[in-house]
């Protein structure tokens, strides 16, 4: 007696099929996922994955361990190359195995890397106004979280994931940073940018106002016939024809005196800035404000200027040249290492010192227009100014 067993041989013809995609975990063995991020090892689920030969993901060839194929079950990692929304706008967002019986295709969204947080346009902004974060892979966007924990899910993400538009929620008493947060991950707007944080303001225009006016326009906030927000206050710059080669008028000056500087913990220039809200009410794009603390260190601010070397930002180029326009309030930083020692007006003098707020006075703010090609005419200078502080930016 004689006992033969045989297999089935495997048929090469049929095309293979995908039933869906898990994670690897097998507790999760029957939970589709319609997402994976860079470098995850997923499970392509189906049918007739013999002879496999190829498997594509977005349509880039990914390398797989034949191992770890079987007739049903592929488990493959996401390529980090893989192209996904950030890189590639069209991106297909699938994965294809091929093997000696055709191919099949299945949908997978690629998630990108998580996101960027780069700055936040308004430390101050209120409730039902929106913030606009700027930065990197704004893409699957879930939520917004601001200081306190309050969340919000109104927003609008950029096509290109760089820009993200948020309407401020209400109820927000604390300050900390704001959180963007996506399928792929969060980031924060720390350290360099802190949302309602009042740490460090030396100038508010109200009850801290060391603030002087040496010409004829005072601090506006409800005195103000014509108002840009209600309530508050803060220091207009307005004038009419202002021509090039204008170096001095009272009128354009904001001057602190006796300032309460805060008290420093660090000797180095780089972990701190001078923070203030602008308000162009008119585009601006000549001039500037030499930013004097103590009548020792100085600044040019003049924001319209896009110098191809930001190293050079006292420089005026005209050729970079832009209309700025904020559209409502806008957080400016200045990093205190671009202040340098104002003898002669010489952007290469010295960096100031911290030790040197033991004994500055106060800091003002002069406007000044050169002479073309540099400045060019204004027919209107209309600027406000806010909440003047010194803070750290660094952890």
């Amino acid at each position: 007696m004689f006992l033969v067993s045989c297999e089935d041989e495997i048929d090469d013809s049929l095309p293979p099929v995908i039933e869906y995609i898990r994670l690897t975990d097998p507790d999760a063995d029957d939970e589709v996922i319609e997402t994976a991020g860079l470098g995850q090892v997923i499970v392509i689920v189906g049918k007739n994955f013999h002879n496999l030969e190829e498997v594509y993901i977005n349509g880039v060839l990914t390398l797989f361990n034949p191992t770890l194929a079987t007739d049903t079950h592929i488990i493959i990692a996401v390529d980090d190359d893989t192209p996904t929304l950030a890189t590639h706008p069209d991106v297909p967002n699938t994965v294809t195995v091929v093997t000696k019986g055709g191919q099949a295709t299945a949908s997978l969204a690629i998630l990108p890397p998580p996101p960027r947080v780069a700055s936040i346009s308004n430390e101050f902004a209120r409730a039902g106004e929106t913030l606009t974060i700027r930065g990197l892979y704004f893409f699957f966007v879930e939520e917004v979280v601001f200081p306190g924990g309050i969340s919000s899910t109104n927003f609008t993400s950029s096509p290109d994931g760089r820009t993200l538009r948020v309407v401020v929620p209400e109820g927000i008493e604390e300050s900390g940073y704001v959180a963007v947060v996506t399928e792929s991950g969060s980031d924060d707007s720390g350290p360099r940018w802190r949302f309602n944080d009042k740490t460090g303001i030396f100038c508010n225009f109200q009850d801290i106002n060391p603030f002087d006016a040496w010409g004829d326009k005072p601090v506006l906030g409800y005195s103000d016939p014509d108002p840009i927000e209600e309530g508050g206050a803060y220091v207009r710059v307005h004038e009419l024809g202002v021509p090039p080669e204008m170096w001095w008028d009272n009128n354009m000056v904001i001057p602190t005196d006796g300032v309460n500087w805060p008290v420093v913990t660090s000797n180095d220039p780089s972990d701190y800035a001078i923070k203030f809200e602008l308000y162009t009410v008119k585009p601006w794009n000549s001039g500037w404000f030499e930013v004097n603390l103590g009548w020792n260190f100085f600044y040019r601010l003049m924001p319209w200027n896009t110098p191809e070397n930001p190293a050079e930002y006292w420089v005026v180029n005209p050729d970079s040249r832009i209309a700025v326009d904020t559209d409502g309030w806008q957080t400016l930083i200045i990093p205190l290492n671009h202040f340098r020692e104002k003898p002669g007006n010489d952007p290469d003098g010295a960096v100031i010192p911290m030790h040197a707020f033991d004994w500055l006075g106060g800091m003002v703010m002069a406007f000044q227009n050169p002479n073309a090609p540099n400045g060019v005419p204004i027919d209107e200078l209309h600027l406000l100014f806010d909440n003047f502080r010194l803070v750290r930016i660094v952890d």
